[in-house]
């Protein structure tokens, strides 16, 4: 069934865009071959696998979808999957597509990856083999982006890519295949972290709070701070039983730990017990869809009117301000003296909130924009003696940028950090 429905799609990319004279008639035709082959799928039933009835596990499948959707595109490979299983089920698929479509319903090619479940030989089992797609038939003039469709809680990277994925034009590769390896490198622990400070008005979110998550043995492997937008912090985890404390520095001589959610299971909640204190608390993570909690924290006695992204003795905003992130600055606290008889220039200088460290986020997709990215990186050391310490999003980075942004930090003297998002 995909492999139909994609080669529709193909043949249709491939056609001839019409002249504007050729376009009323161009549409009408098309239209009606689109609703010809509609028709001609309408209360169509296909059966395969084994006779009703000769099924070793004596399981019947019927399924009933409408096939230019992107459920039917990943239930076919499901269908794929139980057919080839062990279970060898009959499967009937009954075809309901909707008639009445002013234009082609899917605009992508799909693919679901499946773990490879084939018996060994002589029916022996084997592991599971690397969950694979495959793409045939594709237009090979047109340019075509990879896009993963995976749940929320995913951290998938591409670790092995010969080609660009965002501007992938097969007539231009000379390899009658391109490839690419992608894995599963993080789940994502995420939450909100709320201010339950006894005698504020409302909880508020404590921005700028930092947390680390490690191990027993190894407290500091990943870090993130709480945001200031519905109080969510997010890092970077693994299935397993984990560490989530309040970094050192001013988060732990301002905040200790209330209570979290960390651990619901009451088996694990029993094996934890007496683990949590004001610094740090157990968290779980026992399922593949990542996990999301909730963490409560309250300021120390003598520190409600602290604020953790200022030093200690400096002036806290007001506290409305806090709950929304807003920070106000005097007028002229930056503003130059433009009168003529002005003394010109800061009575005060300040320097920058990072010292002497110019950090400078940047994020790029594909190998054009990659190429620019380089380009300002070289422009940006050498129009500047200050330290600069560069911030880049790998979630889209191409595996050969990664391997060449070490060597450029080597060269040209510059601190780099990869961060996800």
């Amino acid at each position: 069934l995909d492999d139909l429905v994609a080669a529709v799609s193909s043949a249709l990319a491939t056609s001839r865009a019409p002249t504007d004279a050729q376009s009323r008639a161009h549409g009408s035709t098309l239209s009606k071959q689109i609703m010809a082959v509609l028709h001609s799928l309408k209360g169509g039933a296909v059966v395969v696998g084994p006779a009703l009835g000769a099924s070793p596990s004596g399981l019947h499948v019927v399924c009933i979808l409408n096939p230019l959707t992107r459920p039917a595109q990943r239930i076919s490979q499901v269908l794929s999957l139980l057919r080839a299983s062990p279970l060898a089920p009959t499967i009937s698929l009954v075809l309901n597509p909707q008639r009445d479509l002013s234009e082609l319903p899917l605009k992508s090619f799909y693919r679901y990856a499946l773990p490879d479940l084939a018996p060994g030989g002589e029916g022996g089992r084997v592991q599971p083999g690397a969950p694979t797609a495959r793409f045939s038939r594709l237009p090979r003039k047109r340019v075509l982006t990879l896009n993963m469709d995976v749940p929320e809680a995913w951290l998938v990277e591409a670790v092995t890519a010969a080609h660009d994925l965002d501007n992938l034009r097969l007539a231009d590769i000379p390899e009658s295949t391109a490839t690419a390896e992608l894995e599963l490198s993080a789940l994502m622990l995420t939450g909100s972290c709320i201010d339950v400070t006894a005698g504020a008005s409302r909880a508020t979110p404590p921005r700028g709070l930092q947390l680390h998550l490690g191990s027993p043995g190894q407290p500091h492997m990943v870090d993130t701070l709480v945001m200031s937008n519905l109080a969510y912090f997010q890092l970077k985890a693994a299935p397993g039983r984990w560490v989530l404390s309040l970094a050192p520095g001013r988060t732990q001589e301002i905040y200790a730990l209330q209570s979290s959610t960390g651990i619901t299971d009451a088996a694990d909640a029993a094996a934890a017990a007496g683990t949590t204190d004001e610094l740090s608390t157990q968290v779980v993570v026992s399922s593949l869809a990542g996990k999301h909690m909730i963490l409560r924290v309250a300021k120390r006695p003598g520190k409600e009117r602290e604020d953790v992204l200022k030093a200690a003795g400096e002036k806290t905003a007001d506290p409305e301000e806090d709950a929304y992130g807003m920070l106000e600055l005097d007028d002229d606290e930056y503003a130059e003296d433009d009168d003529e008889g002005g003394k010109g220039g800061s009575k005060d200088p300040k320097k920058p909130l990072g010292g002497d460290t110019i950090n400078v986020f940047t994020v790029a997709s594909g190998h054009m924009y990659e190429r620019l990215q380089k380009i300002m990186i070289l422009s940006v050391i050498k129009n500047t003696k200050e330290k600069v310490k560069f911030w880049l999003i790998s979630n889209y980075m191409s595996p050969h940028h990664k391997q060449v942004i070490p060597a450029m930090a080597k060269q040209y003297g510059f601190e780099y950090e990869f961060v996800t998002y």
